[in-house]
């Protein structure tokens, strides 16, 4: 017969005496012991917790002059440091927490909570001295993450359980403590360990490693942690952020060589979880600016694609399904609404990569039904937005060149298309839309690269009123703003009289601004997109590929229509628009074709259509990002059939006038009108204290003239 309840609850009652009693003491037997016989209640619990806090207080934790760290059995410090080294693994080992309720185990998160600062404090030390503390450990092998294991299992269980108590703080005070003590224990002891690709441990050493990733992806699941933790790296310097590159780095070099593969079915049963969650945080943490800058630098990025196509049979762990390689794309390829900086900067070093062989083999093998592997997102269709900037059409048109040319490749997937094709000709149909698109790019490229080119157009707005215009334009931009282009002295002075004078001081602190983030466009980049308009425009009268131009709304209240070129999604077409909905027409509260330069655009276009037919204004406006767009416009007269386009490279429209422009709108660069109103603003009160002082000196002069 079973002893009677009450007789249980005494002998419970006495044996947590006993252990408080020894613990107390500085039994680390006692201490030990805990992990076997943790109390089922809260307060019993909190009753040896709070028995634990007390050996962890800061004021406890031995001191050591630099360099000095020496242990001596028998030695007080060496006694202080064995009983915050037991108390901490009893707190990473415990799981009495797992069972309790809500509102118990908010009582004991509350207890962590008023000892945290402690708790880091003797953490860190641990993690310091870890080399020192670790006693014998069964099946660990690297002493020097010993203390950042432990660390990081009890700081996993604080985010798991402690989470809504934490938010619930004004401050988000224990949330500003913690993330700092994350990330100095991801980066701690990486330069000291050995080189990733000469590591001994095996796939079942490495499983020790599991609580620093797990503490490392809880923080992404809490906005506020996450803000926290890109504001920590942004106030990195040089060197601690690239400690943190290196450390993912490394680890991505370790877990390859621990899990290296015999053959193709070995791959196929890896676990790929620590590798899907390295991947996640760095794609994570590259929305800091500061971290996305170090991370393009480094070696990261094609490493990770690499990797992803080395192990490309592993299936990954997201529920959405996919192997680990299409979740490594994934999460590296920066999301189309990012800053434009991050695109033009991270894209073409994924495209250099490899990305568009991950997006084709993904696209034809699951169809068009599956945007979850990419975030719900079609990774050919970001690429498709973005394509038209030469930093990233480039690379990108390179890869495609080098796929369809590859006999292995070929090889490989000629069977995945047929079949694709077959079974779904969504697939077919969107790459070869793609595909058009990208010989339309290409061939505006080829034109606009001649050195004496049809399209190296003067800019000078009242260009075609030039008697002496040469036949061909050598490029000559002013030197002041150098973001105008003009053939001739005499263009430029009847365009400074006419516009430039206005817009100069403008145009060029705009120039400064886009140079630094890497979206400038030079005149050659510009007359890029006035070619491809007109080929796209073309196309899509007479090619079958595309199909007729979509005219969606005919009727319009101008006596002449702006046809806008569709560049969001595919196919491309053109939609006609009265001159008044072109103005009006805005992107993130911006106005796209605002400005003086762009009215007169439209001015010259209707001069010039005034009994000519064959008069064409063309616009477009194509994102980079979710923070600058380009807006080109131009007047274009028919001087040849378009049915012969593709015979020969002469042109079937003359460009009359254009102008092209990369504009900004959101937070990113939320000022660019102010500086505008600044600028024009300055030149205005300039100009104005001269006419003063001409005025001034002019009547001095009269003055002291004799009667």
């Amino acid at each position: 017969m079973p002893p009677p309840k009450s007789a249980r609850l005494g002998a419970e009652t006495q044996r947590i005496d006993e252990l408080v009693r020894g613990v107390e003491a500085g039994s680390l037997k006692h201490i030990r012991d805990i992990n076997n016989a943790w109390p089922k209640g809260v307060h019993n619990i909190k009753r040896l917790l709070s028995v634990l806090f007390v050996h962890l207080d800061a004021s406890k934790i031995p001191r050591f002059a630099p360099r000095q760290p020496v242990f001596r059995e028998g030695t007080d410090p060496f006694n202080q440091a064995a009983l915050i080294r037991e108390c901490l693994c009893v707190l990473a080992g415990s799981d009495s927490i797992d069972d309790l309720n809500d509102s118990d185990c908010l009582e004991v998160v509350e207890l962590f909570r008023s000892h945290l600062t402690d708790l880091l404090a003797a953490l860190e030390f641990l993690a310091i001295y870890s080399p020192l503390l670790v006693g014998e450990r069964p099946g660990l092998k690297d002493t020097l993450q010993f203390g950042n294991i432990i660390g990081a299992s009890i700081v996993t269980k604080l985010f798991h359980y402690g989470r809504a108590l934490f938010e619930a703080e004004e401050d988000h005070s224990s949330f500003e403590i913690m993330v700092p003590y994350v990330l100095k224990s991801w980066m701690r002891w990486i330069c000291r360990m050995p080189l990733p690709y000469e590591t001994k441990l095996t796939p079942k050493e490495y499983f020790f490693y599991e609580p620093l990733y797990m503490m490392l992806f809880s923080c992404f699941d809490d906005n506020i942690v996450f803000e926290l933790m890109q504001d920590n790296i942004e106030a990195f310097d040089q060197k601690t952020l690239k400690r943190l590159i290196h450390s993912f780095t490394y680890r991505y070099v370790e877990w390859t060589t621990i899990h290296k593969p015999k053959d193709e079915a070995e791959v196929k049963q890896l676990n790929t979880r620590n590798l899907g969650h390295l991947t996640t945080i760095a794609g994570k943490l590259g929305a800091s600016r500061r971290f996305h800058v170090a991370l393009i630098r480094s070696e990261l990025l094609p490493l990770s694609l690499t990797i992803g196509w080395e192990f490309r049979f592993a299936s990954s762990i997201r529920p959405c399904g996919g192997s680990i390689a299409t979740h490594i794309a994934s999460e590296m390829l920066p999301q189309w609404h990012w800053p434009a900086w991050a695109l033009v900067r991270s894209v073409p070093v994924l495209i250099k990569a490899g990305l568009l062989k991950f997006v084709v083999e993904d696209y034809l093998t699951i169809g068009l039904d599956q945007p979850k592997r990419w975030h719900d997102r079609d990774p050919l269709q970001d690429l498709f937005r973005i394509a038209h900037h030469p930093k990233i059409f480039e690379p990108l048109y390179a890869e495609l060149k080098e796929i369809h040319g590859s006999p292995e490749w070929q090889k490989r997937l000629s069977k995945t298309i047929e079949d694709a094709i077959d079974k779904n000709t969504a697939v077919g149909t969107r790459m070869l839309m793609f595909g058009v698109f990208l010989r339309t790019h290409e061939d505006s490229y080829i034109r606009a690269t001649r050195r004496h080119g049809y399209y190296s157009q003067c800019e000078c707005i009242d260009h075609l009123k030039n008697p002496d215009r040469p036949g061909y334009l050598i490029p000559s931009e002013c030197s002041q703003c150098r973001s105008i282009v003009y053939c001739s002295k005499k263009c430029q002075e009847m365009d400074w009289e006419a516009l430039h004078k206005d817009e100069c001081l403008f145009l060029r602190h705009v120039r400064i601004e886009r140079e630094l983030h890497g979206l400038w466009l030079s005149h050659k980049d510009r007359m890029r997109y006035l070619q491809f308009l007109e080929l796209a425009y073309v196309d899509a009268l007479v090619s079958e590929e595309l199909g007729q131009a979509r005219y969606v709304r005919p009727e319009t209240t101008s006596e002449i229509k702006v046809y806008c070129l569709n560049t969001v999604t595919m196919p491309i077409g053109f939609e006609a628009f009265s001159v008044e909905e072109l103005f009006s027409h805005k992107k993130g509260g911006e106005l796209m074709f605002s400005g003086d330069r762009f009215r007169n655009v439209i001015q010259r276009g209707k001069e010039l259509a005034v009994g000519n037919e064959r008069i064409r204004i063309l616009a477009s406006v194509s994102g980079i990002g979710g923070d600058h767009w380009v807006t080109a416009l131009g007047v274009y007269n028919l001087i040849r059939r378009p049915e012969t386009i593709r015979k020969d490279d002469f042109p079937c429209y003359m460009l009359l006038a254009s102008h092209v422009m990369v504009r900004s709108c959101g937070k990113p660069d939320q000022g660019v009108s102010d500086l505008y109103n600044n600028a024009l603003a300055s030149f205005r009160a300039a100009e104005a204290a001269e006419a003063a002082e001409a005025a001034q000196a002019a009547e001095s002069q009269t003055r002291s003239q004799p009667p």
